[in-house]
């Protein structure tokens, strides 16, 4: 329990870092832009390949995916149906932002350090 609060803190710390230093001039909104660059292009394609490296692929692996497609597909008619009163092109913009919310960007470093990276790919692992 220890370890993972100390992990957990470690995190906050990042976190607040980040913070200060923007507090503090150092970090500027034109630097958000190569940040981001790095963490898409660099980061989480590193994070989900070192992931999968552990996959084994069986029909368990199948119910994810199958709920990702039909979450999206969920997200899409929530978009639609929010600007319902609106042009098409309103409807069409709310179903593309509305199921391309992702979170994994910033969670999955998070969960790699208190789970093994392997529970991220769905590779099964005994308890």
């Amino acid at each position: 329990m220890g370890e993972i609060l100390i992990r957990a803190l470690g995190f906050i710390s990042i976190i607040a870092l980040g913070y200060f230093l923007k507090l503090k001039g150092v970090v500027r909104r034109e630097d958000a832009k190569v940040l981001s660059t790095i963490v898409m292009n660099i980061t989480l394609p590193a994070a989900l390949l070192t992931s999968a490296s552990a996959l084994t692929l069986d029909s368990g692996i199948l119910i994810p995916l199958l709920l990702g497609f039909v979450m999206n597909l969920i997200m899409d008619w929530v978009g639609y149906w929010e600007a319902r009163d609106r042009d098409l092109v309103a409807k069409s913009a709310g179903m593309v932002q509305i199921s391309g919310y992702n979170i994994g960007t910033f969670t999955l470093p998070f969960v790699q350090a208190f789970f093994p990276a392997a529970y991220l790919s769905g590779a099964r692992h005994p308890l």
